[in-house]
């Protein structure tokens, strides 16, 4: 049994099969996250470009911090991907919750800067 969110869920099994599909919400409901935030409502319309601004020395600050979230980014993926490995062989339930735990802010600080690089994008993207 797992008490999350003021829920209680009853998973059959062994602890290997609980692992095994909390680690498939995990991902099933990221990958639902992730195909949210491409999607935009139909309600949103982006503004018509009047005019491109000029080239600002701020644009190249902006495309070093893009490359510097896409690095941090695809480091904060692989040591994700170790925890979930971790995770998937622990037999001890304390060392579990401690790699979810883990997990769970590393998801976190992930998807700030998703978001972070996104928002980077799209300025730089509004001024071509």
């Amino acid at each position: 049994m797992e008490v999350r969110d003021s829920r209680v869920t009853s998973y059959s099994g062994q602890y290997d099969a609980y692992v095994y599909k909390v680690n498939k919400e995990i991902e099933d409901g990221e990958r639902e996250l992730a195909s949210e935030r491409t999607k935009l409502p139909s309600a949103v319309v982006k503004p018509a470009k009047v005019a491109a601004r000029p080239v600002q020395k701020n644009d190249r600050a902006m495309r070093k911090e893009l490359k510097t979230l896409e690095q941090s980014i695809a480091q904060g993926d692989e040591q994700k991907r170790a925890l979930n490995a971790q995770m998937m062989t622990s037999t001890n339930a304390t060392e579990a919750l401690r790699l979810h735990n883990e997990i769970a802010a590393l998801t976190e600080q992930l998807t700030e800067a998703e978001e972070r690089w996104c928002a980077l994008q799209e300025e730089l993207e509004g001024g071509i």
